[in-house]
């Protein structure tokens, strides 16, 4: 597990600067959208994802071991739950039934209303 924290904390810190240099206004305004896209969308999903297996990895007796004082979860246990509960909360997005739903929404459908207004 060592040399994979590692390179997880590495790889993420590589992206993370990435998508903050894409961010800023000089370096965003001569991106194309689709560019701008797939840095915001696909290479900072894989961001969250290895900064939650870099935490992962580097304090997993933490994790699976409990240390509840009080009741309260330990910080290791705290700081790994935001980015798992968006990374689950991402999947029904990426079922094909939902994500073609959401990308004809992002290209401009509107569904047209069953009954005509009329008054």
């Amino acid at each position: 597990r060592g040399p994979t924290f590692v390179a997880c904390g590495i790889v993420t810190f590589v992206l993370a600067g990435v998508l903050g240099l894409a961010s800023l206004p000089s370096v965003a305004g001569s991106m194309t959208w689709k560019e701008f896209s797939f840095l915001q969308s696909r290479v900072g999903w894989l961001t969250l994802l290895l900064a939650a297996l870099h935490i992962i990895f580097s304090k997993w007796e933490d994790l699976v071991t409990p240390h509840f004082k009080c009741y309260l979860p330990s910080n290791e246990q705290f700081v790994v739950v935001l980015p798992v509960v968006t990374l689950v909360l991402k999947i029904p997005l990426l079922l094909p039934c939902v994500d073609t739903a959401l990308t004809r929404i992002r290209q401009g459908y509107e569904r047209h209303p069953l009954r005509p207004n009329t008054l």
